[in-house]
Order: structure tokens, then C-alpha cells, then sequence
């Protein structure tokens, strides 16, 4: 998706950028829906399993959010010298 936005506006970086986070968003509003009911679905929609699948998203999220912001758990872990 961030490269369908960029490829829109080929001369200016900044709009290329400015693209790929609103596509970038647009398609977390689908994809984070889509996989919540996904997984309620194996977890036959009962109600202990949307409680999971919510848990479940929501830490990948969180792992996902992490990520990409080069936060590492490595160098949390490492005591203040």
C-alpha cells in the first residue's frame, strides 16, 4: 500500500511520504478489523474468544507498533550504566 501511495506522486519526497502513512493508516482500519473477526471465527464466536482475539490483535499491534519504531527489548533490558 506504501508503494501504490508513492508511486502517485513521483517529483516531491515529502508528499511521497505524506502518502504512504495515510495508505499506511487506511489499510490498518481494514486489516486489524478483518483479523479480529477472522479469529473470532476459529475461536467459533463465543465470547472468551473475542476476548482473545482482541488480546491477540492488540499484541501484535503493540509487537507490530515496536517495531517499527526500532524499539528493541534487548536494549530495555540492558542496565543504565
Amino acid at each position: 500500500m506504501g508503494r501504490l501511495g508513492a508511486s502517485l506522486v513521483e517529483d516531491e519526497e515529502e508528499t511521497q511520504a505524506q502518502n504512504k502513512v495515510a495508505f499506511g493508516f487506511l489499510s490498518s482500519l481494514l486489516i486489524y478489523p478483518a483479523t479480529f473477526f477472522f479469529l473470532w471465527a476459529l475461536l467459533y464466536y463465543t465470547s472468551l474468544g473475542a476476548v482473545l482475539a482482541a488480546l491477540i490483535v492488540y499484541l501484535f499491534a503493540s509487537y507490530h507498533n515496536k517495531v517499527i519504531d526500532g524499539e528493541s527489548f534487548i536494549e530495555r533490558e540492558r542496565p543504565i550504566r
